[in-house]
């Protein structure tokens, strides 16, 4: 199954999916995922959170978010998976889909800004480190394209010349800041 291509690696359990995920077992009335006790002894929150933004159905559950799946999304995760191994870990890391077909990555802590902008996200510090994030994310982004695929499909028709995978809404409620720092860049 290619899905599993993208899971956790490593050696590290499968991420945990929710409380109907088959891994996750009751016991004693608690759940005991295999790293469930010791992830909540690192200071995991499974608590379940709706993220607010522009498309509906996104949750948070520790350091998981679960959104819809569109025809897009499993090259979405191709692709984050090949950016991460570019040493480009700016971005959530894949971990495929979910029982339910929703897609399912990593959450980057830190602020996300919409407008009006905040004072971190509108200083001039932001703009450029934004600017270098992007940088970095294409220049990661250029193998992608050599890599043997089955045939790509993306939200939006790609354009010629193919040199670069754009993140196409790269915006500030899609960079994710530390301080006046765009450390991570979210919702491909």
């Amino acid at each position: 199954d290619e899905r599993q291509l993208y899971g956790p690696h490593r050696g590290a359990p499968r991420a945990p999916q929710g409380p109907n995920d088959s891994t996750w077992r009751a016991h004693r009335g608690r759940c005991l995922h295999p790293a469930w006790h010791r992830n909540r002894r690192r200071g995991w929150d499974y608590t379940v959170q709706k993220l607010i933004g522009g498309r509906d159905g996104i949750t948070r559950v520790g350091r998981l978010v679960y959104r819809p799946a569109g025809l897009w999304s499993e090259q979405v995760q191709r692709l984050l998976h090949y950016v991460r191994m570019q040493s480009f870990v700016n971005v959530p890391e894949p971990f495929g889909f979910d029982e339910q077909g929703r897609e399912v990555v990593s959450f980057l802590p830190g602020e996300v800004s919409n407008y009006p902008l905040s004072a971190n996200a509108a200083a001039l510090e932001a703009l450029t480190s934004a600017a270098k994030l992007l940088r970095g994310y294409h220049d990661a982004s250029i193998g992608f394209l050599a890599t043997p695929h089955k045939p790509m499909n993306w939200q939006f028709p790609p354009r010629s010349p193919s040199e670069v995978i754009c993140h196409g809404d790269f915006a500030p409620y899609n960079v994710v800041l530390n301080g006046r720092k765009a450390v991570g860049i979210i919702d491909f």
